[in-house]
């Protein structure tokens, strides 16, 4: 609704944008408007779903309003490490949807499920999270942490029949887990300057392709989107950076 708000009031490169934020949530339970390409040539394009997230916001003439959306991007982004809890969930379901994927809060949106689930429909893979970003070095995992991320794991296989969980990720210090706790090996630490750290590696391909000439980007963003890197399994086992189960 944003998007077609945005797109009937004549901003076209917003409503382009609203209408991706809104297909990176929705996967492809709806089909939803999508920018044309800057060249005939390029209108025959077909993006993978990360290339098209790519496009969404480089893919356009007004340069102008890409260092726009580049700069607030980048400020959302940050807030995955000087935030607040929920501030870093959203800029993690930020992060999850320039990814080109199903990128969800379902704790904020349907009051149970981790924090962020992200979900590539095309291989039936997801990574679950845990924000734990307000614990200190000094504090630990309790059994009601440990606890929380087994009942995670448990509504994801209920209510995402078919897709693989590749793991559940405490975004937090890697800090100790108590010995009454008894994560799984599914169970992964990571620390919020390795999630934003993988946040600043894809603005400074957005930036990258921004700067090159318009006509050029199309053939940059299929070249860069189809990199092993950026493949769910490569970015869980990045972001993976500690099994829980050593941290007891």
């Amino acid at each position: 609704w944003q998007g077609a708000a945005l797109e009937l009031a004549g901003d076209q490169d917003s409503a382009m944008r609203a209408y991706g934020v809104a297909r990176s949530r929705l996967g492809t339970n709806i089909q939803l408007p999508r920018r044309s390409s800057v060249t005939a040539a390029a209108e025959s394009v077909e993006y993978n779903a990360f290339g098209q997230a790519v496009a969404d916001i480089v893919c356009h003439t007004n340069g102008a309003k890409i260092g726009k959306d580049l700069a607030k991007l980048e400020g959302t982004l940050l807030q995955i490490v000087s935030g607040t809890p929920s501030q870093a969930e959203a800029a993690m379901r930020e992060l999850g949807a320039i990814l080109g994927l199903a990128a969800t809060r379902p704790d904020n949106d349907v009051g149970t499920g981790p924090d962020v689930l992200w979900v590539n429909d095309t291989d039936n893979l997801a990574i679950a999270f845990e924000l734990k970003t307000d614990k200190s070095d000094s504090s630990s995992y309790s059994k009601s942490d440990i606890s929380q991320g087994h009942d995670h794991l448990v509504w994801i296989g209920e209510n995402y029949p078919g897709i693989k969980c590749l793991g559940l990720i405490y975004v937090g210090p890697h800090c100790s887990v108590r010995n009454e706790a008894n994560p799984s090996r599914e169970m992964h630490a990571c620390s919020p300057e390795g999630v934003h750290a993988l946040a600043g590696a894809v603005l400074a391909l957005l930036r990258d392709i921004a700067d090159s000439v318009p006509l050029e980007r199309p053939d940059r963003v299929i070249g860069v989107s189809v990199q092993d890197v950026w493949d769910i399994t490569e970015i869980f086992g990045r972001l993976a950076e500690v099994p829980m189960e050593d941290l007891r």
